[in-house]
C-alpha cells in the first residue's frame, strides 16, 4: 500500500498532518504535503466527484490556495491502533467564505501515517 518516502509519525499524528496540509494551502503548496502523506492507492471524494491520488494531486497543484482557513469541531476517532478516522469542519477564504464538512482515514504502517481516504462536502 505505501509508497517510498513516508512521512514519519514524529511529524505528528493524523490530525497534525491534516492541519499541515490545510496550512500549506495558504502558500499554494497543498499538493506537496498531500504528495508526502497520501498512500499510492488513496482516493479522494470532492463535491464534483471521486478522484484517484494522481487526479487529486493534479487538481491541487498549484491551484488550491486559501488566504486563510480554520478547522473546527475536530474529532480523531481511533478505529484500531493503526487506523484513525478524522472528521472536522473547515472554513476557508476571505470575503466569501467556503464551508465544508471533511473526513479523512489514516492508516499507520511502521512509523508513518498514510492518508488513504479524504472526503470534502460543501456545507453549512
Amino acid at each position: 500500500m505505501p509508497r517510498p518516502g513516508p512521512v514519519s509519525a514524529d511529524l505528528g499524528g493524523p490530525l497534525d498532518l491534516e492541519q499541515q496540509a490545510w496550512e500549506a494551502t495558504l502558500r499554494g503548496r497543498a499538493a506537496d504535503v498531500y504528495d508526502r502523506i497520501m498512500a499510492v492507492n488513496a482516493r479522494v471524494l470532492l463535491p464534483e466527484g471521486p478522484l484517484t491520488r494522481r487526479e487529486a494531486l493534479e487538481r491541487w497543484a498549484p491551484n488550491l490556495t486559501w488566504p486563510r482557513h480554520r478547522l473546527r469541531a475536530e474529532r480523531a476517532v481511533p478505529i484500531t491502533d493503526g487506523i484513525t478516522y478524522l472528521t472536522y469542519q473547515a472554513v476557508a477564504g476571505a470575503r466569501d467564505e467556503y464551508h465544508a464538512a471533511c473526513s479523512s482515514l489514516f492508516v499507520r504502517r511502521g512509523d508513518a501515517w498514510w492518508l488513504v481516504w479524504h472526503q470534502r462536502q460543501d456545507s453549512f
